[in-house]
């Protein structure tokens, strides 16, 4: 582990458990030169979805870091939720983000922490608006034809197509009227099946490295999740896990395949913030919690199984 992000770490972790937080099981991975790290409750049966945390990087320390912050973003949520928080009383989480204190000067990781916010649901904004109204317009190509993408995160995708009988990695790019682009991910496979990975960031090159760093991480995850999912009952699939198979065999290949065809002409444009705040929660002394929802969100992983919203 690099030393600096080591030491961010055992400092996180230091002052989340004096609050009383608990990392019950932690599971880290490394392929291409890319860290993954889950943080799950020893209970959880899921395969893939809201109850495993993630989070990836080329650091092991930093990778780790992003999974502890997202289960206390997923229980800022729920506890905000139970105490009647306006801002919480959706579904489904999107548009939450949190950032450590123990990394950043306080005022510039709740900066950080509010522009991630805004990137996610940009994200989950604009990607349902583009399956749902193909007017939308969009950028499609190879992943083999886009430029600036790090070697790991090739060289990781390179590697999924081996294990995956992975035909090709499309990238779709919705066209938003924003300074945020949305990267997503579309794994065809050789039986015809999708899925995906996406993120959204700045429109400039550092913003591309780490959007598609993230899409890839996702991507990942969802391969293979899909070959854990392959022997399972429908009836034993969570909501998440019966949409990614929906896709992943085949079901839904027309569908996806009519999408690609239907160039369109608009733009997406964004609607006014319902929701811009910093969330209170336990340990908002160690990762500060921000939520941005747009005016009439449309639902994103909660909608209908043959939606591509994963």
């Amino acid at each position: 582990m690099n030393y600096l992000d080591n030491f961010r770490l055992t400092k996180l972790l230091s002052r989340l458990r004096s609050s009383g937080y608990q990392m019950e099981n932690l599971e880290v991975t490394k392929a291409s030169g890319i860290y993954f790290a889950n943080v799950f409750d020893k209970t959880s049966g899921s395969i893939i979805g809201t109850d495993v945390f993630s989070g990836a990087s080329h650091s092991e320390a930093i990778a780790i870091s992003k999974a502890i912050v997202e289960s206390i973003e997923a229980k800022a949520f729920h506890d905000g939720r139970l105490a009647g928080l306006k801002a919480c009383q959706t579904e489904k989480s999107e548009g939450f983000a949190g950032y450590p204190t123990t990394y950043l000067p306080q005022w510039i990781a709740t900066k950080r922490c509010r522009e991630n916010a805004l990137a996610e649901a940009i994200e989950r904004y604009a990607w349902a608006t583009w399956w749902d109204n193909p007017e939308i317009s969009f950028r499609h190509h190879d992943i083999k034809d886009l430029g600036n993408i790090s070697t790991d995160v090739l060289g990781l995708l390179s590697g999924l197509k081996c294990h995956s009988a992975i035909r090709q990695i499309h990238v779709v790019q919705p066209m938003i009227r924003s300074e945020i682009s949305l990267w997503i991910l579309l794994a065809e496979f050789e039986n015809g099946g999708f899925t995906t990975g996406g993120a959204a960031g700045p429109n400039n090159e550092s913003g591309l490295l780490s959007s598609t760093l993230r899409a890839a991480a996702e991507l990942t995850r969802h391969v293979l999740a899909l070959s854990k999912l392959a022997p399972l009952p429908d009836s034993h699939m969570s909501g998440y896990e019966a949409k990614l198979a929906y896709f992943g065999f085949g079901k839904g290949t027309e569908l996806v395949k009519r999408r690609l065809e239907a160039a369109g002409s608009h733009q997406v444009v964004l609607p006014r913030l319902a929701f811009d705040e910093e969330i209170p929660h336990d340990y908002a002394g160690d990762v500060i919690v921000h939520r941005c929802l747009f005016e009439n969100q449309p639902p994103f992983v909660s909608g209908p199984v043959n939606r591509l919203c994963i």
